[in-house]
């Protein structure tokens, strides 16, 4: 099974350890194949090195644990190379980028919590689903 997880899901599972997201990201090495690309990689380091992120969560989000939380995902995701752009499919035009990912890996899944792209519901036979609902496609195998 190949799984794209989202900014949110990967925001969510650092600052949440134990939460849905993090229990998701934590099966991962044994339960299917993490795609990202360095669209999705570059994006969660913006957005965890944005001051209210930092500041919030200040213990989750230090500038040593932002570092080794990218590092673990550079070395154990796929990096997938986007090779088409995606337009007009989801509402906002900013995660289209990370569908375009999904969609050029194969991906199976996109694990997320936006309601733009929940709502979207499948593209191009990747299934759009929440952490939640992931977890238990994942008990069903």
């Amino acid at each position: 099974m190949r799984v794209v997880l989202d900014t949110n899901v990967l925001v969510s599972a650092l600052i949440r350890p134990g939460g849905k997201p993090d229990q998701v990201l934590r099966r991962g090495a044994s339960r299917f194949d993490l795609l990202s690309s360095e669209l999705i990689l570059v994006e969660l380091e913006e957005t965890l090195s944005r001051r209210h992120i930092q500041t919030k969560y200040k213990p989750q989000v230090t500038p040593r644990k932002r570092k080794r939380f990218l590092a673990r995902l550079r070395a154990v995701a796929t990096l997938v190379a986007i090779k088409s752009e995606l337009r007009g499919i989801v509402a906002d035009p900013n995660d289209e980028g990370v569908l375009a990912t999904a969609v050029a890996g194969h991906a199976d899944y996109r694990v997320t919590g936006d309601r733009h792209l929940l709502a979207v519901s499948a593209h191009k036979g990747v299934q759009i689903v929440t952490p939640e609902a992931f977890l238990r496609a994942l008990e069903g195998l």
